[in-house]
């Protein structure tokens, strides 16, 4: 009678506390949606889930990629959606974490064409600064030809004149 009683006084307990852990989970998720509906998507918010969520492990999960996601850490929110993927929800909640996976996944895809885009303009930019540098420099090696021929000129001009001068005082000897 006194091991039962024992037991019974244990269920009891058991009983309280995963009632207790309900309840706090419940007030902690109350409070964390209703900040995440009015605009607060702070991190910090979800400690409280990962503590709490016993039973319901994947939601944490769930609600913390979506504050990553809404504060555009794609990288990041994917991790916790597969996370809160791996914890086994059930098929409703599963159907709507894969939602959301697949919405930050095509916001990573854009964010990296966005990238690539600029990249790419950035290349396209560099691409026409070297142009523009090479036309400059054959500008300028052609300009230095041209100069060069002109003087070329110059010289067989005035080495003609020096060997008629030459030649000139070379009458004279």
């Amino acid at each position: 009678m006194k091991y039962l009683r024992i037991v019974i006084i244990g269920f009891y307990i058991i009983l309280v506390l995963i009632l207790i852990n309900l309840l706090v989970t419940f007030v902690i998720n109350e409070n964390f949606i209703s900040r995440y509906n009015d605009g607060n998507y702070d991190s910090r918010d979800v400690s409280g889930l990962f503590v709490f969520n016993v039973f319901e492990p994947y939601v944490a999960y769930y609600n913390y990629g979506n504050i990553l996601y809404h504060n555009g850490d794609f990288h990041g929110a994917i991790e916790a959606y597969e996370r809160a993927l791996e914890l086994s929800p059930p098929a409703d909640r599963e159907r709507d974490i894969l939602i959301n996976l697949e919405h930050a996944r095509r916001r990573l895809e854009e964010e990296d064409i966005v990238e690539q885009d600029e990249d790419e303009d950035e290349d396209e930019d560099e691409e026409e600064f070297v142009d523009e540098a090479q036309t400059l420099e054959e500008e300028f090696i052609e300009r230095q030809r041209e100069n060069t021929d002109q003087r070329q000129e110059e010289l067989e001009r005035r080495q003609d004149e020096h060997e008629v001068d030459f030649f000139d005082r070379g009458r004279f000897w």
